[in-house]
């Protein structure tokens, strides 16, 4: 580099006779930068970042300097941040007019930016505590729980300490679970990252188990006319339901129409089903009409009703007279035989039927009973004594 053209003053000699002082400034300077020393520039610097969806972030670092200016891939830029957007740029220091460069000192700078797009990482929410409040038993450790997830973002605490994940017994009545990230998991704004569960510690109540009334079946043979006599009996049993072959059915008869039949008890809610009991039954019906099996051996047997209809409703009885080998029925149920029976109907209709197949109905076997509701006579009034 040739030397800065100089500009050489004297000042006036002293009286005494000194020498005098020569004071050397480089030609067209500013103020203050005189200097006869060599300069070094002062180093350039550079930031290589990931790139945004946006502008890019990549500087160039152009430090200030009293004896240099800079050019970026040779246009002259002013000190500060300087945006690179390309790849490469060279920069190179310019000394101000006058400056002489240190020898071996560095005024030259190639940078290379990689422009690698940023790594965004989503944020992301914990996996969701939930806890089980049931019952306390008798004896014994609580049964109250709260389920930790497994979480590969975030790991938990509980009331401040750390827990695995999987189930934890909640031996107090109030707890508090944490979801702390993990080093580099960005957590998303809108995040429950604490739940606080309260536990009622309500004692249990012991269910004495039961078993289910047994349900009975009736297999008689087919009259030649007429719906079937076979019937189920479908027991009352406030613990249990029933249904035949898969469909519900209250207590009472039920007409057996096929050759088989199953029922099923089903616990009500609540229920403690003791071990071992029997829940299903299943009856077959032989469907055999009455003139195959009893011939000419069957025991002929005759059925008779009889009924009380007096005036008003209240006194309204029948009865079935026991007969070896007869049945009654009223609306499929079997009747008491041998009593009186309350009448709870206008009309009531009682039919007999063979108690097995060992028996053969004669004569009448339908009764249809009708009761009056005549006015009961008044009682005759009798009149105070008068005296004549």
């Amino acid at each position: 580099m040739l030397p800065a053209m100089v500009a050489v003053s004297a000042a006036p000699a002293q009286a005494d006779g000194n020498m005098g002082t020569i004071e050397v400034h480089a030609q067209g300077s500013p103020d203050g930068t005189e200097s006869n020393e060599p300069q070094t520039p002062p180093d350039v610097t550079a930031l290589d970042r990931c790139e945004p969806s946006g502008s890019t972030d990549d500087r160039i670092l152009i430090p200030a300097s009293d004896f240099f200016t800079y050019t970026v891939n040779g246009v002259p830029v002013a000190a500060g941040r300087f945006k690179a957007t390309g790849t490469t740029y060279v920069v190179e220091a310019v000394p101000k007019p006058g400056v002489e460069v240190e020898e071996g000192a560095t005024t030259r700078w190639e940078f290379t930016f990689t422009k690698d797009a940023c790594t965004t990482t989503p944020p992301v929410q914990p996996a969701v505590v939930t806890a089980s409040d049931v019952c306390e038993p008798a004896t014994g450790p609580t049964g109250d729980r709260i389920t930790i997830p497994a979480d590969a973002n975030f790991t938990y605490t509980l009331d401040g300490a750390p827990v695995a994940a999987g189930q934890v017994v909640a031996v107090g009545t109030t707890h508090t679970v944490d979801a702390v990230a993990n080093p580099g998991v960005v957590v998303s704004p809108a995040a429950t990252t604490r739940w606080t569960f309260t536990f009622t510690k309500v004692a249990c109540v012991t269910t004495t188990p039961v078993q289910p009334a047994v349900v009975t079946a009736s297999d008689v043979c087919e009259p030649a006319t007429g719906p079937t006599n076979d019937r189920i009996a479908i027991p009352g049993d406030a613990s249990f339901s029933y249904m035949v072959d898969g469909a519900a059915v209250a207590a009472g008869p039920v007409v057996a129409t096929g050759t088989t039949h199953t029922v099923t008890a089903v616990a009500r809610a609540g229920v403690v089903v003791q071990p071992g009991a029997t829940m299903q039954w299943t009856f077959s019906f032989t469907k055999v009409l009455c003139a195959q099996v009893l011939g000419a051996n069957a025991v002929r047997v005759k059925g008779a009703v009889r009924e009380i209809d007096k005036c008003g409703r209240a006194a309204d009885a029948f009865m079935a007279k026991r007969v070896r080998g007869v049945t009654y029925r009223v609306k499929g149920a079997a009747i008491r035989e041998g009593v009186w029976l309350k009448a709870r109907t206008r009309t009531v209709k009682v039919q007999a039927v063979p108690s097995s197949s060992r028996f053969r109905m004669v004569g009448e076997t339908v009764w249809t009973l009708r009761f009056t509701n005549k006015r009961c006579a008044a009682p005759p009034q009798v009149l105070p004594a008068t005296g004549a």
